[in-house]
């Protein structure tokens, strides 16, 4: 699944429909940074993360996460994002491999297991 952006899709994503969703060739840790789709940042850049692991096995979806980021551009500006995901139960283990960067780099992470469409209804807004 692409990061959600547009308000469109994150209504979508908690009203029961069928969510497309990211696989471990989609994430790729390297440097310092996470490449997740097409969007990167830097583990350092990174304010707060929630990382949720789906409690429904068995429904090809793994859980999900959000990363809110702040990236400082050189003429002194600030830039804040939030990044929101849905993996896959395969993609999962690297997910959670991301929040242990993001703790090393200084970042706080939250890792919770409930069910992810009640995450998504929290958190996907």
């Amino acid at each position: 699944m692409q990061f959600l952006r547009s308000r469109e899709f994150q209504k979508d994503a908690h009203a029961g429909k069928e969510v497309n969703t990211l696989t471990p060739a989609d994430i790729e840790i390297a440097d310092g940074t996470v490449k997740i789709d097409k969007d990167r940042f830097n583990f350092r850049d990174v304010i707060v993360a929630s990382i949720n692991n789906d409690t429904v096995k068995g429904d090809g979806v793994g859980g999900s996460a959000l990363f809110k980021t702040r990236e400082f551009l050189t003429n002194g500006r600030m830039i804040q994002k939030v990044y929101k995901a849905t993996f896959n139960e395969e993609a999962a283990v690297k997910m959670n491999d991301i929040g242990r960067e993001i703790v090393d780099a200084g970042g706080s992470v939250k890792i919770t297991s409930i069910n992810d469409m009640a995450f998504r209804r929290a958190f996907f807004r």
